[in-house]
């Protein structure tokens, strides 16, 4: 039989079904080799990864104490991440935000919506297209074209009039939901965990469920 992938540069994603619940600290190696329905080698990778020791400084460590999955398969397209305590703003959360690398276009911003009244480490994380939810004119021919997804439009903005510093009241927002123009996960993780636990190489944790 024929190849299945197409001749070129291709990008394919490895994932594992299942990993251990723990680990012991230090680095590992693996190799992942990739066979079609006939058994025949498709592709064969090797890479490294590293498990650092957590706060209480064991020899174990356990993987769901993860760094989120959506900014680890994306850690190559920022410099860095911090976060930004609101607590004391009117807009009462906590946010994760990151530096993008030139050349990126989509942004990516984490917020814990809850933590400041409630405590709650839900974090929701955000990958979506630059534009969405900024100003657009109704009457343009292609008023949303400036942004690099398929599904948006041009919409009426319900809240821009009770914001005194927006002067607009159309802004560009999906089409449908989901689209290709904003992808939310949501994770369980304390604020204050996030530096220690997302660091290049790290364990990427799974999303407690993916928002629709």
């Amino acid at each position: 039989g024929g190849c299945a992938i197409p001749a070129g540069q291709q990008t394919l994603r490895f994932s594992f079904k299942r990993l251990p619940e723990m680990l012991f600290v230090g680095k590992y190696t693996l190799e992942l080799r990739a066979a079609d329905e006939e058994g025949q080698p498709v592709a064969c990778v090797r890479g490294e990864f590293n498990v650092q020791p957590g706060k209480s400084k064991g020899l174990l460590r356990k993987l769901e104490a993860g760094c989120p999955r959506m900014i680890m398969e994306n850690w190559g397209s920022f410099s860095s991440l911090y976060k930004v305590d609101l607590c004391d703003s009117t807009e009462k959360r906590v946010d994760v935000r990151f530096d993008k690398r030139e050349g990126t276009d989509w942004e990516m911003i984490g917020h814990w919506w809850n933590f400041c009244d409630e405590g709650s480490h839900s974090v929701h994380m955000y990958r979506r297209a630059p534009g969405l939810w900024g100003p657009c004119d109704p009457a343009a021919e292609d008023p949303c074209g400036h942004m690099p997804c398929s599904q948006r439009m041009c919409k009426w903005c319900d809240w821009c009039e009770e914001d005194e510093n927006i002067d607009y009241d159309h802004t560009c927002q999906e089409s449908e939901e989901p689209s290709d123009c904003n992808v939310e996960e949501v994770y369980d993780m304390h604020p204050d965990s996030i530096q220690e636990l997302c660091y290049e190489g790290a364990p990427g944790a799974a999303p407690v469920t993916s928002a629709e």
